[in-house]
């Protein structure tokens, strides 16, 4: 996984999902949580997040995150952690934590 923060944008971040075994385990989408100068966290009912339906290169909206928008300043530093869901809602061990700037 990597993140940067999108050139000429202070709403939008990019990352990169790389998962191998997405389909060989069931990935049916992603959560991707996002933190302003901290470590995101993981709870879906306080934390911002974003779902990403499938690997690969994604832009994360800042402005319209679930539970909230961030807009970082100059010099902050956005924060990604993602899991993993499958079809029966199982959800993976976090991976992050991705830093963009």
């Amino acid at each position: 996984m990597t993140g940067k923060q999108k050139e000429d944008s202070t709403t939008v971040a990019a990352i990169t999902l790389v998962d191998d075994d997405a389909a060989t385990e069931g990935v049916d989408h992603y959560i991707v949580f996002v933190g302003l100068n901290v470590a995101p966290g993981t709870n879906q009912f306080s934390d911002k997040y974003q779902i990403v339906a499938s690997a690969g290169k994604r832009d994360i909206d800042l402005s319209s995150l679930i539970n909230g928008d961030l807009t970082p300043d100059d010099g902050d530093h956005v924060n990604f952690t993602v899991v993993a869901v499958d079809d029966a809602d199982h959800v993976s061990n976090p991976k992050g934590n991705v830093t963009a700037r």
